[in-house]
């Protein structure tokens, strides 16, 4: 089986032609045909796309200005600059976004922009986590302090966090007693400004990584 020269120029539909080339040279490239042409794709324009079409990556995708597609299904990375609308985007792995410009733009995401960690506990009694995301551990500090200990480090303590507390139908309070690279502490005070443990008590965290 022989290798095919392949080309698509910019605006270029993916034909059936084009599928049965790139397939012949699959099966070139499983032979192991010398003198493989270089692919040159400058761009793929999908036209008349049937309902339930995707696109399938195995390793990777890097994406700048796209359009729409039906779906896209990634299985280790996929990072995106400029991204426009998708209607369904699958990730089995994980998504890397751009850094953010010194003026983002409205509405779209950066790795700024997202959370880096949260957390959601019960804080009364044996103390434990009930959901959370890059949280390695809790640990009781005493009544009403607890140390929640990062499970990826934070590239330094100037990371912005939002904490929440209750017990029951009453009112407490939670604020931040200090940030590390490695881990938070909070501290939830009852209404009458004691130290009191929380039985529901929430952190969301952004911060660079």
């Amino acid at each position: 089986m022989a290798w095919t020269d392949l080309s698509f120029p910019s605006g270029s539909k993916l034909t059936s032609t084009k599928m049965t080339e790139v397939q012949s040279n699959f099966a070139a490239l499983a032979a192991g045909e010398p003198g493989a042409p270089p692919l040159d794709v400058n761009s793929l324009m999908w036209s008349g796309v049937a309902s339930g079409a995707f696109l399938n990556v195995s390793s990777g995708l890097q994406t700048t200005g796209v359009g729409s597609f039906g779906a896209v299904h990634v299985s280790s990375g996929y990072q995106t600059t400029g991204v426009g609308s998708f209607g369904a985007l699958d990730v089995s792995s994980g998504v890397v976004l751009a850094t953010a410009p010194s003026t983002p733009p409205a509405n779209e995401a950066f790795r700024e922009s997202i959370a880096k960690a949260w957390i959601n506990f019960d804080g009364t009694g044996t103390i434990a986590i009930r959901d959370s995301f890059n949280v390695a551990s809790i640990t009781d500090d005493g009544t009403g302090t607890y140390t929640v200990t990062w499970d990826t480090d934070f590239a330094n303590a100037n990371y912005a966090a939002g904490v929440a507390a209750g017990v029951g139908t009453s009112v407490n309070v939670a604020h931040i007693n200090s940030t590390a690279v490695g881990s938070m502490v909070i501290r939830t005070i009852k209404s009458t400004f004691g130290l009191d443990d929380s039985d529901l008590v929430s952190a969301v965290v952004f911060g660079d990584q």
